[in-house]
């Protein structure tokens, strides 16, 4: 079973399907309440998370081909069709955009977090043998999937909601290194005798694996919304060279003692040395 990745379709137009006419006969009942913008909301949320528990089990099941898996998916992707006709419907009974829905930046915001990092994993997997799997196999799926079996990728309708959200994660992130190289430096300081050091690198390696999740974070952003990323990457490299002249330092002190005899620290100071003498 191959995945498809769609064009990533604005989630207020998706939401703008057309639904049928309906001709009131003379005496059909009073029409339903208009719905509230909380309940509204909260009809999107549930949109948005069906969508995304629909992407988990299509890539949880990526690797099916039988046919009960196929209904399985096609089932669930119909649901969610029918959560967004639905939520249309009432956004449309209630004269009401998504966007002025209360919570909407938040909702579409988590939405669009959690589903990058999960695309982000599976074009990333090892066993998927790091291609972009979504893209690059979409030509060996066969015609029914591609109509049924699609992931579900909805955005921002305005260009600039996109760009906010997107200036806003990469501040936050930006602040997230910013102190794990602090901290990295301060555990570099540390290292004073060969006691101290042969302890340095236990203390650091979870600092570098948490760094290098923020970078991989940062680059589906910055892939996603090249335009709206722009706005901050010269402070998030600012802020990355202030921080690696004193890692910087620290690693040559380190090379000078000789790291205290210990191979291991002397293998992780020359991994720093070389990353804080590139550009960014």
């Amino acid at each position: 079973m191959q995945a498809i990745m769609p064009p990533a379709a604005a989630f207020c137009a998706a939401l703008a399907l057309s639904v049928p006419a309906v001709c009131a006969a003379e005496d059909a009942p009073a029409p339903a309440p208009l719905p509230t913008k909380e309940a509204l909301a909260a009809e999107l949320t549930d949109t948005l998370n069906a969508a995304l528990e629909y992407n988990y089990l299509f890539f949880a099941l990526q690797e099916r081909t039988d046919a009960a898996t196929d209904r399985q998916l096609i089932g669930k992707h119909r649901e969610v069709e029918d959560k967004i006709r639905a939520l249309a419907e009432n956004l449309r009974r209630a004269d009401c955009r998504a966007e002025d829905l209360y919570g909407f930046d938040g909702i579409m915001s988590n939405y669009r977090h959690t589903n990058l990092l999960l695309l982000g994993y599976y074009n990333t997997n090892p066993r998927h043998d790091g291609q972009d799997a979504p893209i690059q196999k979409e030509k060996k799926t066969d015609t029914r999937r591609q109509n049924d079996m699609s992931i579900f990728c909805f955005t921002y309708n305005d260009p600039e909601l996109l760009h906010r959200d997107t200036q806003r994660r990469l501040s936050e992130l930006n602040s997230l290194m910013t102190d794990l190289l602090t901290m990295l430096r301060r555990e570099l300081e540390r290292a004073v005798d060969s006691e101290s050091a042969a302890q340095t690198n236990t203390r650091i390696t979870p600092i570098s694996y948490r760094y290098e999740e923020l970078c991989q974070e940062t680059a589906l952003y910055v892939e996603d919304d090249p335009e709206g990323a722009a706005a901050v990457l010269q402070e998030m490299e600012q802020a990355y060279a202030a921080r690696c002249r004193g890692i910087k330092q620290q690693a040559e002190r380190l090379v000078q003692a000789d790291c205290y005899g210990n191979e291991e620290l002397a293998a992780t100071v020359q991994m720093l040395l070389h990353i804080s003498n590139q550009d960014r």
